[in-house]
């Protein structure tokens, strides 16, 4: 025998055993419930398999509809944040939007091309938000990664970076110089508050549904006139090298091993 709850704490958001047959109902709904809560992740139920083997009265048992367990995740800024952030977004030369797997979890693409249209920034996505905007969008500039995508390495020259359900880690540099420079405004916006400014300070942090924000910002963005900013075209021109680079290696008839 191991300690699978012991085993699984670490990496997950929650780590229980059931030892009551009767109450696998209450435990499958709350570790539900933590999973979805938030910034979602794993969680982990130890049901032994005598519990599971045990006969017990249905008329003891409370069982769940799923309603009453999932969580209803509608958080919305404040309007000072929602103002603060457009401020800061009207100053901006060099703005860059990073979209994380956290803004997918309202599936806020509609709500986000709305934005990034009223205000023309470039938005740029990774893991389980890719997708929600597409790479063929005109403010789209791909997938973030400054591997796979020259306009990703930009990050370092981005006066405003506005992250999106992104934590600020090693993708982003921890958000820290030199990936990030140490004169850059940082917009954060996260479902679960404990990861805004984490590894550094933000000058706005607003603690939401990625969706409801989104709509928010280019509610109040839509007061304001906004130009074309040069800043698109540099990263646009990155996207085309990309792209033609891959078509050259694509296009070679060495052998991939000698």
């Amino acid at each position: 025998e191991i300690d699978q709850v012991g085993m699984a704490a670490p990496t997950t958001k929650y780590s229980r055993m059931v030892t009551d047959p009767k109450r696998i109902p209450d435990f499958i709904a709350e570790a539900v419930r933590i999973a979805f809560d938030g910034r979602r992740g794993p969680v982990h139920l130890t049901i032994p398999v005598d519990v599971q083997q045990m006969e017990v009265d249905e008329d003891d048992v409370t069982f769940y509809h799923p309603a009453q367990y999932r969580p209803k995740q509608s958080s919305a800024a404040s309007t000072t944040q929602v103002k603060e952030a457009v401020e800061l977004m009207k100053q901006a030369e060099r703005p860059l939007i990073v979209l994380g797997s956290a803004g997918s979890y309202s599936g806020s693409g509609v709500e986000l091309e709305h934005l990034i249209e009223t205000v023309k920034f470039p938005l740029m996505s990774e893991g389980d938000a890719r997708g929600l905007v597409a790479d063929t969008h005109p403010y789209s500039r791909g997938f973030f990664d400054s591997g796979l995508n020259k306009a990703a390495r930009r990050i370092a020259e981005t006066d405003l970076l506005i992250l999106m359900g992104r934590k600020q880690d090693l993708v982003v540099g921890y958000a820290m110089a030199p990936v990030v420079p140490k004169e850059a405004k940082i917009i954060q916006i996260d479902p679960d508050g404990s990861v805004i400014g984490r590894n550094r300070g933000v000058d706005v942090g607003i603690v939401g549904d990625i969706s409801e924000v989104a709509k928010q910002l280019a509610n109040e963005a839509s007061k304001y006139e906004w130009s074309h900013l040069e800043w698109l075209d540099v990263l646009k021109n990155d996207q085309e090298s990309q792209a033609r680079d891959l078509q050259e290696i694509a296009l070679e008839e060495s052998p991939m091993h000698a």
